[in-house]
């Protein structure tokens, strides 16, 4: 990857991810999967190498990064190394303290970023956003986590799941809806709260499912707990209204680019043994699978240089471009494995089958063919662009 046109710092930091997933997170992954841990020592690592906190300003102890900052594409490519050389488990931690980590960071006021946010930054605190919430599926984008107006702030009260990284956490981003009798009623309001609280209490369920064993998710309960006024980040509906959902797309799309980029070498590796590499069956399908691959990794790097212009009218839709064609390449990389690898190097407790559960696991919330719908009506309400006219010499 040696040609990629990124800059020193970005180099450096692409590099030294690789480095710490490929000697030391790989190693721990098979550990943390087996004993449904959360890979907690690898992000004290990440600490340790200044690559934790990439998604919040400078002034306050981060990187600068994250997708509104001022190098979008420096967290992503730490995301897509460690993704690569050690699997899901790890970058997708990453990846939800990030994702609450910037949104604070950009959302919250000068005095809130001071007071609340360089602290947890500087004590290698970890974070996570709340949104999930048992039969939302079914019930639709209401929540039944609710905030009651009491005094000069909220009572919450409610449960939420799929709490990737809570129980790790030293605060919660937790997204919830007006009470129906306050002032913010029917408006979604994001509260930074301390794990550690009266009123909060975090229940392990049992966390077996058969990929993202290592991403624990339990449930979060808020039992009347009450949150300041001033632990309020950005004014009410500033989530939904910032588009923040669409923002977390290209920290997926990376993980999803290089979690398939570290399968298919795994799938090389298993052709070599096998005696199948020579084949040109395996030389097509191999080579199919990277081409989409490598288109699916520039076109998250290019949406990300759109942020960074801060066109977010161009930016938003080409990060759900871009996630639409990382699932697609990382489905044709799973496909291609299953084809190529051989039943062997599927063992139950193998690297492989560890990866590619993983993935398919992670990938289960994705709905591309509805991103792809949404893509297309757009493309289809545009306003018509003028056909150009033939270039001379060229016939029409």
């Amino acid at each position: 990857m040696d040609h990629l046109p990124l800059s020193a710092r970005q180099r450096a930091a692409y590099n030294q991810a690789g480095l710490l997933a490929h000697e030391r997170f790989a190693a721990r992954a098979g550990h943390h999967a087996e004993s449904r841990t959360l890979p907690v020592d690898d992000l004290k690592d990440l600490a340790r190498a200044g690559l934790l906190n990439l998604a919040a300003g400078e002034d306050i102890g981060g990187g600068g990064s994250g997708i509104m900052g001022q190098d979008p594409l420096l967290y992503l490519l730490v995301l897509d190394q460690i993704a690569r050389h050690a699997g899901l488990a790890t970058s997708h931690s990453l990846q939800v303290h990030s994702h609450a980590l910037h949104f604070v960071d950009q959302c919250a006021t000068q005095a809130q970023r001071r007071r609340l946010l360089a602290p947890i930054i500087a004590a290698e605190g970890l974070t996570t956003t709340l949104s999930s919430e048992p039969g939302r599926t079914a019930r639709g984008p209401r929540h039944t986590t609710l905030a009651h107006r009491h005094g000069q702030g909220f009572v919450i009260s409610g449960t939420k799941n799929f709490a990737t990284l809570a129980a790790a956490c030293s605060h919660l981003l937790v997204l919830v809806d007006g009470a129906p009798d306050s002032d913010v009623a029917g408006q979604r309001l994001a509260l930074l709260v301390p794990v550690d609280a009266p009123g909060v209490r975090i229940e392990d369920t049992g966390w077996n499912p058969y990929g993202m064993r290592a991403g624990v998710s339990p449930l979060v309960h808020f039992d009347r707990h009450e949150v300041p006024e001033d632990a309020l980040i950005g004014p009410p509906g500033a989530h939904a209204d910032g588009n923040w959902s669409v923002k977390a797309d290209l920290g997926f799309a990376a993980q999803y680019v290089g979690a398939a980029h570290g399968i298919l070498e795994s799938t090389v590796r298993a052709a070599r043994r096998r005696g199948v590499a020579a084949s040109p069956a395996v030389e097509l399908r191999l080579g199919e699978a990277w081409s989409r691959l490598a288109a699916a990794r520039w076109h998250y790097y290019g949406a990300a240089k759109l942020w960074e212009t801060r066109d977010e009218g161009a930016a938003g839709p080409a990060s759900q471009s871009a996630k639409v064609q990382a699932v697609k390449a990382a489905e044709q990389v799973l496909e291609t494995a299953t084809r190529i690898a051989g039943p062997s190097a599927f063992d139950a407790d193998s690297e492989l089958t560890l990866r590619s559960n993983d993935l398919r696991y992670l990938m289960m919330r994705e709905q591309p063919d509805a991103l792809s719908v949404s893509l297309g009506k757009a493309l289809i309400d545009s306003a018509a662009e003028p056909v150009a006219a033939p270039v001379a010499g060229i016939a029409g």
